[in-house]
This record gives C-alpha cells, sequence and structure tokens, in this order.
C-alpha cells in the first residue's frame, strides 16, 4: 500500500490532488530560501575575511554542503534512470558531507574545550579526509546494488 505522498512527482503532472501541489511549492520554496541564505552567510564570511580563522572555515563547509543539497533539491524534474542516478548520489553525498562537516564541528568545540593549549590547524585535512573518505564511500555503496533512483517525490537511494 503506498501512500498519496509517493504519487506526488513531478513527472505525475495528472495528479489533481492539492495535498502534492502544496508540498512540492513548500519544497521549492524551503530549498530557495535556503539557497538564498547560504550565499549570503557565505558572502559575509568573504567580505569580512572571517575565512583566516578555523572555526569559520568549518562553518564555511557546512554552508557549501548545505547549498549543494539545496541546489540540487531545486530541480527534481524526473529524467532517464542516468540522471536520477546522478541526482540520487549527489543529493546522498552532499546530505552526507553536511552531517559529518556538523560532527566535525561538535569534535573540534570538544577538542578545544578539552586541549585548549593545542595547536588545532593541523586537524583541517584530518576532517577533510574523513568527511569526503566517508562521504564518497558512503554514496558509491548504493551505487552497488543500483539502489538510487526515483523515490516518491526526490532522488535519492529507493
Amino acid at each position: 500500500m503506498t501512500s498519496w505522498l509517493h504519487s506526488c512527482t513531478d513527472d505525475n503532472k495528472d495528479n489533481d490532488d492539492y495535498r502534492c501541489y502544496y508540498i512540492q511549492t513548500g519544497r521549492l520554496i524551503s530549498a530557495s530560501l535556503s539557497v538564498m541564505v547560504c550565499v549570503l552567510a557565505l558572502l559575509v564570511i568573504v567580505v569580512y575575511k572571517k575565512f583566516r580563522f578555523f572555526t569559520q572555515r568549518l562553518v564555511m563547509y557546512v554552508l557549501c554542503s548545505c547549498m549543494v543539497f539545496a541546489l540540487l533539491s531545486l530541480n527534481n524534474i524526473a529524467g532517464d534512470s542516468l540522471e536520477c542516478t546522478a541526482k540520487g548520489f549527489f543529493r546522498n553525498a552532499a546530505g552526507l558531507s553536511q552531517n559529518l562537516w556538523i560532527i566535525c564541528i561538535d569534535v573540534h568545540l570538544l577538542i578545544v574545550m578539552t586541549k585548549p593549549s593545542m595547536n588545532h590547524y593541523h586537524l583541517e585535512n584530518i576532517y577533510h579526509g574523513v568527511v569526503w573518505g566517508l562521504t564518497i564511500v558512503l554514496s558509491i555503496i548504493p551505487l552497488i546494488g543500483n539502489h538510487y533512483g526515483h523515490a516518491g517525490m526526490v532522488f535519492g537511494v529507493g
């Protein structure tokens, strides 16, 4: 039994269900606002040269991941299976990197609080290795079983 939410796809234009229209409109508004906020925050970091500070660079990495995820959420037009697989892969990778960067910020705050005299700048390369390594590995795993595809209103692991 499938719910009405799974029938709300962009390629199902015959669906007269008002709930689908409101969900799709809300998704587009949310993604558009996310992109605007990320661009504004990135501009503030760059204009005021806050990227010199390590913690601000970590925030900048999260913002970039959020912006990529939001941009991928704007275009949800169904296409062929290769396009659908690519969108699912990149949405999954952007979401994973976003969450992993937040975990890195948490770990960094813990390290700063427990060892304040330690030089923390060498950790940036470790954070990049962990975030991008895990993101690539965890995004490639669904490719093995061909699990990316059209999953209701979004492209992702279906």
